[in-house]
């Protein structure tokens, strides 16, 4: 209680003075993209390219519980367990050279490849 007055006479006081407090209205620092959780740059990316952010989500969660781990006896990598030719030929229909051991560019393409047809959805067996 003493607190509470003790603030609220500061503050008078500061008033009668003709005193005032800066209050700063700049937004907190953005946190870059790369440096987010996979949820948010999966979120991002299925907005940029008008995929489908639940349907995506389940398909990492099959495919590697969203870690960076060899799967298929080790022919494939990542969140999305891409198959490195595959990871290589969709990052061109990108139009982008991506690095297949980044978790950031793996959650990208596969945000980008499930924008695409069936034909590219149906890569994952998780999919079908």
């Amino acid at each position: 209680m003493k607190k509470i007055i003790i603030s609220i006479l500061l503050g008078l006081c500061f008033i009668a003075l003709g005193l005032s407090v800066k209050v700063s209205n700049a937004e907190a620092p953005q946190v870059p993209l790369q440096e987010q959780s996979s949820a948010e740059i999966v979120r991002h990316f299925t907005n940029l390219y008008g995929s489908d952010y639940d349907l995506v989500m389940s398909v990492l969660f099959c495919e590697s519980n969203f870690r960076m781990v060899p799967g298929d006896g080790g022919k494939s990598y990542g969140h999305a367990q891409y198959f490195k030719e595959t990871f290589t030929r969709h990052s061109k229909a990108l139009g982008e050279e991506l690095d297949y051991e980044s978790s950031f560019d793996q959650l990208k393409l596969i945000s980008f490849d499930y924008s695409h047809s069936e034909a590219y959805r149906r890569e994952w067996t998780t999919y079908r």
